[in-house]
């Protein structure tokens, strides 16, 4: 993925999704970690989509919370930012 080819928008919510992985020790950043990152805004579009759709964007966070921590965490050498990977997913 050529993330110079993304809008601004785009490559920040993916800088925040690779954040986030790195927070949670997460080998690699998935639609789960781009999700949450875009539901950090109350007031972004991804809000006021599922808004539109009738689904509470707090419920929603919180199923991502849950699905987050499914993922497994791993330590040691890999979980730099500059380590992280993109998974087919995404």
């Amino acid at each position: 993925m050529d993330i110079n080819r993304l809008t601004e928008k785009s490559q920040e919510a993916l800088r925040k999704a690779q954040a986030l992985a790195v927070r949670r020790n997460h080998q690699a950043v998935d639609v789960e970690h781009l999700l949450a990152g875009l539901l950090e805004e109350e007031e972004g579009l991804a809000s006021a989509f599922l808004a539109a759709a009738g689904i509470a964007p707090s419920a929603a966070r919180e199923q991502i919370e849950q699905e987050l921590n499914r993922i497994p965490q791993v330590s040691g050498p890999g979980t730099e930012a500059q380590q992280v990977y993109v998974t087919q997913r995404l």
